[in-house]
């Protein structure tokens, strides 16, 4: 039985989703098979997308207590197993405590139905589960993270993030397409926007939406919708957006009269297609989801520091806010050069890697 001080408590939002659905969720992680959900008392009648968060994060476990129909657990089924809901057991907890009889956890309980259930105090439930939604948006980073990710993106996201999560209704399907407009945006800028304003304004978006592009999959990870499709649609708006601020300007210096830059940045983008080309068809091989962190990982896990470098060098972060600086400093062809040594550089990486096929 997952106990609820309130109503209240149960339905709060922690990082995008009611309390009572991530207490459900670690119930079911557990192997609970039955579960009864009491909030402030039995029968309680959550609003319609708050049960349908519950019974998403509960699964194949049979959920009861959500109808006024449904009475308490039998007495002579004897003890009975209560979680206090505001406390966010975590499943292995729950697990031991199922497999040695015994509590391994002070916020669970045996108890008889009905009698001496846990309960703790409005205010305290409240406060324990916002620290809860805290820590749960902290943890939504990726191992893969560069340094510009970790201490300048990420904490700006978090934010937005935690922000965003306060609306039962985002999606992060809904922040994937925010960031393909952003990368719209940052193109007709670029292309079409003349002179120093235009590639201030593009290189100014176009760091905007390498931020926001960390939302969808923070939100994602928080509310346990991360899907190979949501990855899939993530990957190609990034790939999009990168293509897009180069050949934004390209397009910007060629109007602008500077052909030789104009013609090392077509080179530079004719090549990075050429490898996302030769990257998405290893995906296809190798059976997994387009990314371009495989090949990052790959070479992350041979430890050897020379590389390690050259992957944070060359990963999307610190690219794109070193070629945002060069263009804010008024470095557009130095930024068009260097783009085409790293690209050509990283294209002679992936064509020298082989994929590895799975059987």
């Amino acid at each position: 039985m997952v106990s609820f001080a309130s109503a209240e408590t149960a339905g709060h939002n922690v990082s995008g989703l009611p309390a009572a659905a991530r207490a459900l969720r670690e119930a079911a992680l557990a192997g609970v098979q039955v579960c009864w959900l009491r909030a402030g008392g039995y029968g309680w009648a959550p609003s319609p997308s708050t049960r349908a968060e519950m019974l998403r994060a509960a699964g194949a476990m049979e959920v009861r207590g959500l109808d006024a129909a449904d009475d308490c657990p039998p007495a002579d089924d004897g003890p009975v197993l209560v979680i206090v809901g505001e406390a966010l057991v975590e499943a292995a907890a729950i697990r031991a405590t199922l497999a040695r009889g015994s509590p391994a956890h002070p916020a669970l309980v045996l108890a008889e139905t009905g009698d001496n259930l846990p309960a703790v105090a409005a205010s305290e439930g409240r406060a324990a589960l916002d620290a809860a939604g805290r820590a749960i948006l902290a943890a939504t980073g990726k191992a893969g993270d560069g340094i510009v990710s970790r201490n300048l993106n990420r904490p700006i996201s978090r934010r937005i993030s935690a922000a965003m999560l306060r609306l039962p209704w985002v999606r992060p399907d809904h922040v994937t397409f925010a960031t393909a407009l952003l990368g719209v945006a940052m193109f007709a800028c670029l292309a079409f926007l003349a002179g120093r304003a235009g590639l201030v304004a593009g290189a100014v978006l176009f760091q905007v939406a390498s931020v926001i592009d960390g939302v969808d999959g923070e939100i994602a990870r928080a509310t346990f919708r991360s899907t190979a499709r949501g990855a899939l649609f993530d990957s190609l708006v990034d790939a999009a957006t990168n293509l897009g601020f180069v050949a934004g300007v390209v397009i910007h210096v060629y109007r602008a009269g500077d052909l030789t830059s104009a013609a090392i940045g077509g080179a530079g983008l004719g090549l990075l297609a050429l490898g996302l080309t030769v990257i998405g068809h290893r995906s296809r091989i190798e059976g997994g989801p387009f990314s371009f962190d495989a090949l990052k990982d790959r070479y992350r896990r041979k430890d050897a520091p020379w590389l390690n470098l050259l992957v944070w060098l060359t990963m999307r972060d610190f690219a794109a806010l070193l070629a945002v600086a060069l263009v804010v400093l008024g470095q557009t062809p130095a930024m068009v050069t260097i783009f085409a040594v790293i690209v050509a550089g990283w294209l002679a990486v992936v064509l020298a890697t082989p994929a590895r096929v799975t059987v």
